[in-house]
């Protein structure tokens, strides 16, 4: 089995077949979508890649960048939505894709039985406003998920056997293994004894950006109720009567936040 840092990165499939999943996903292009990109990553922990920038698969290996990528044993992932600026955990990668490939936005991950595969969707730092599109267009973006594993059914199948491996030294993105983990906490105040729960600081922090308590659960994998429930529960904590005074003091206090994670 060939390591990623090994491969032969112009003649590898992921740059051989760059064309032909451009071809595929470009009724997204419309969209202001300028990267896609299918990351797969099997039972075994080796993994394939099919991309419309394949250049980027390069300076990925060469800049060790899959040592604070999102690259987990397959069996640690969770369904779920993702934006980039919101994986802290692995800030230097996503970072390296905005001035490489002057793309950003989000990771949608579907878990089976034995992979679980990640894509990443992208588009221009210009236009944020392709953020209203991974928004607003969830369901869409499902169905045309479904529509690239049937034009690409060839492409991912022969894509096994130019599968790769990952050296030793990588590390995990903890946002994307263990969205779930409510014991985390997040103190407030110098010499504060209030602290907030991981999840509930996710809440204010989507909040505060003007998204919806269904939006939020969306993003969350959680039901509207629970992101209201852990609203509530940091207006206690805090001692604000309303949600604009939560989100006021959250981000006034801000820059005095410590993570216990």
């Amino acid at each position: 089995m060939t390591v990623l840092t090994d491969l032969k990165y112009e003649s590898h499939y992921f740059n051989t077949t760059s064309e032909q999943v451009k071809a595929i996903v470009s009724p997204l292009f419309r969209f202001g979508v300028t990267m896609f990109d299918h990351f797969r990553i099997y039972e075994d922990n080796t993994g394939i890649d099919l991309t419309t920038i394949p250049h980027f698969c390069e300076f990925f290996a060469k800049n060790h960048l899959y040592r604070e990528a999102c690259v987990g044993d397959w069996d640690q992932y969770h369904d779920g939505y993702y934006f980039w600026d919101t994986l802290t955990g692995a800030a230097n990668v996503f970072k390296a894709i905005e001035e490489q490939c002057q793309s950003s936005h989000g990771i949608i991950i579907r878990k089976y039985k034995n992979y679980c595969d990640q894509f990443h969707l992208a588009g221009a730092l210009d236009n944020p406003g392709v953020k209203n599109f991974f928004i607003n267009s969830r369901d869409m973006i499902e169905n045309f998920i479904d529509y690239y594993y049937r034009e690409a059914e060839e492409i991912i199948s022969n894509a096994r056997e130019h599968s790769y491996s990952f050296p030793g030294d990588k590390k995990e993105c903890d946002e994307l293994l263990y969205p779930d983990r409510f014991d985390d906490k997040i103190n407030f105040g110098i010499g504060s004894e209030v602290a907030l729960t991981k999840r509930e600081f996710q809440c204010i922090e989507y909040t505060s950006r003007g998204y919806s308590a269904k939006l939020v659960a969306d993003f969350l994998n959680i039901s509207r109720k629970t992101v209201e429930r852990h609203l509530e529960n940091s207006r206690k904590k805090l001692g604000v009567n309303n949600k604009l005074a939560l989100v006021k003091k959250v981000i006034n206090q801000k820059s005095m936040i410590s993570y216990d994670f």
